[in-house]
């Protein structure tokens, strides 16, 4: 099985907070502003968790915006699920494998 860096990933994580932080349009949907908070929804905890708040303490001081980090270890698709269906979904959704990304396109 080809194994998925992590490095690359948060690298690559990282440069989607950022496109999304300063693409142009103002206050278009998918925009966020200095001074805004976005969420981030993961299964990470831990050490995971740890590490990846350093990246969005980095991603706040160079674009303004904050980053909250939500922790679901439990249910995850099914809370998910629910807070898209709400109308409350998280700005950031990090999905953990290609079988949760199946189910939710499916859904």
């Amino acid at each position: 099985m080809l194994r998925f860096p992590r490095s690359v990933a948060i690298v690559s994580l990282v440069a989607l907070l950022v496109a999304t932080a300063c693409s142009s349009g103002g206050n278009a949907p998918g925009t966020a502003a200095a001074g805004s908070t976005i969420t981030v929804m993961s299964l990470w905890g831990g050490s995971e968790q740890e590490s990846f708040q350093k990246v969005l303490d980095a991603f706040k001081a160079k674009t303004g915006v904050t980053a909250t980090f939500e922790s679901q270890r439990t249910n995850y698709s099914k809370i998910r699920q629910t807070r898209i269906s709400g109308g409350n979904p998280p700005d950031v959704a990090i999905i953990p494998g290609i079988g949760f990304l199946r189910q939710f396109a499916r859904q």
